[in-house]
């Protein structure tokens, strides 16, 4: 993929020449959205509480265990737990109404934020989560969703070779990186008088890669 100056590219298109990728009605991958899937049904989390084993969620709860340096950028995303949803302004501000105008809107803020690449689309129904951790319903409560893509680096995936310090130190700070965008993005609409909600690595209830 061959990267240009910001500078040269109007700010809601980025690094990335992605209007240029051929777009399609249908993907090429063929999706069922007829079977429901739960929090509790991901790997990572069913380790957690004990559902693969004791080693498998002790595993689960120090994945960092290797490095200080993911231990600090774990931490450092905890503090946003607060910051996903929040009140919305009373009144909606006076933006223009022409969706392509808001939608350039919104990609140049997730640029000026520092996102890799940006996108906007409908939210489908396989695309949601069927019930939280605690067994509790999912009903669909946004129809668009603003996707945001942070590389990882392929420096810390050169050097990993599994479960360790480099691999998830890398992975840590491309979660600490999005969850910031994401949660300012998503008070940002608020303020302008629309309900949002960042869904992040650390608290989502929806599955980010069909969006």
């Amino acid at each position: 993929m061959i990267l240009f100056s910001r500078r040269r590219r109007a700010p809601h298109l980025g690094r990335y020449k992605m209007e240029k990728i051929k777009r399609v009605a249908r993907a090429g991958t063929d999706i069922s959205d007829h079977v429901p899937r739960a929090m509790r049904a991901d790997l990572f989390t069913r380790a957690a509480p004990g559902d693969a084993g004791g080693n498998a969620g002790r595993r689960h709860r120090e994945p960092f265990a290797e490095t200080s340096l993911g231990v600090s950028l774990r931490r450092m995303s905890a503090t946003h737990s607060d910051l996903h949803d929040g009140p919305v302004a009373e009144h909606k501000a006076p933006i223009p109404g022409e969706p392509e105008a808001v939608a350039n809107h919104i990609k140049s803020l997730a640029y000026f934020l520092d996102a890799d690449m940006v996108g906007i689309c409908e939210v489908p129904d396989h695309a949601w989560y069927s019930h939280d951790l605690d067994g509790n319903e999912i009903r669909p409560y946004h129809d668009y969703a603003v996707v945001i893509l942070i590389d990882r680096g392929s420096d810390t995936l050169d050097a990993a070779s599994g479960d360790e310090g480099i691999g998830n130190s890398g992975r840590a700070r491309a979660d600490l990186k999005g969850s910031t965008i994401a949660c300012v993005m998503a008070d940002y609409i608020r303020q302008l008088g629309w309900p949002a909600r960042a869904q992040t690595a650390a608290s989502s209830d929806v599955l980010h890669i069909p969006l």
